[in-house]
C-alpha cells in the first residue's frame, strides 16, 4: 500500500455540508441579481414585488444556515475546520442579510434616480456571488479554486474603484 493510499483512509468524506453551502450560494445569486433588477426598475410596486423575493430568498438562508448549525452539531469529523464550516455559513448568511437591508432601504426611501455607481456596485455583487457558487462546487468537486479566487479578488479591487 502507497502511503498516499494510507493517508487517504484518514480524509473525511463528509459531504453533506456542501449542498447547503450551494443552496445557500444559489440564494445569494438569485438575490444579488433580483437587487440588480430593483435597481433598474422605476415603478415602487415592482420594486415591492422585487424586495418580497429578496426577502424570501433571506428567510431561506436563515432557515439553511440553521440546518448547517445542527448538522454541525451532530457531525463528528468535518470536511474542515469545525469553526471554518460554521463561519463560511455564517458569512454567506449575512450577505444576505446585508442584501435584504439594502432593498428595505431602497423601498423605504424611494429614490427618484439610481446612480450609475450603485448599478456598478450590484453588477459586482451579481458577478462576485457567481464566482462564489462556482468556487463552492469546486470545493465539494475537490477541483483547485485558485483561478476563481484571483478572479473574485481583482472583482472585489474593481469594485473598491467605482467612482
Amino acid at each position: 500500500m502507497k502511503l498516499n493510499s494510507f493517508l487517504q483512509f484518514f480524509v473525511t468524506k463528509e459531504t453533506k455540508f456542501f449542498p447547503i453551502y450551494i443552496k445557500q450560494s444559489e440564494l445569494l445569486v438569485h438575490a444579488t441579481k433580483t437587487l440588480l433588477d430593483m435597481l433598474r426598475v422605476d415603478d415602487y410596486e415592482e420594486r415591492k414585488v422585487l424586495g418580497r423575493l429578496i426577502k424570501k430568498d433571506e428567510t431561506d438562508g436563515d432557515e439553511l444556515f440553521r440546518s448547517l448549525y445542527k448538522t454541525l452539531n451532530i457531525t463528528f469529523i468535518t470536511p474542515f475546520d469545525r469553526e471554518d464550516v460554521n463561519e463560511l455559513a455564517a458569512n454567506l448568511d449575512d450577505s444576505l442579510d446585508i442584501i435584504d437591508d439594502c432593498s428595505k432601504n431602497i423601498l423605504m426611501y424611494q429614490p427618484k434616480r439610481i446612480d450609475s455607481q450603485l448599478l456598478e456596485t450590484a453588477q459586482y455583487l451579481n458577478e462576485c456571488a457567481n464566482l462564489l457558487l462556482e468556487i463552492i462546487k469546486k470545493l465539494e468537486a475537490g477541483e483547485t479554486i485558485t483561478e476563481k479566487t484571483i478572479i473574485m479578488d481583482e472583482k472585489g479591487f474593481d469594485a473598491n474603484t467605482i467612482t
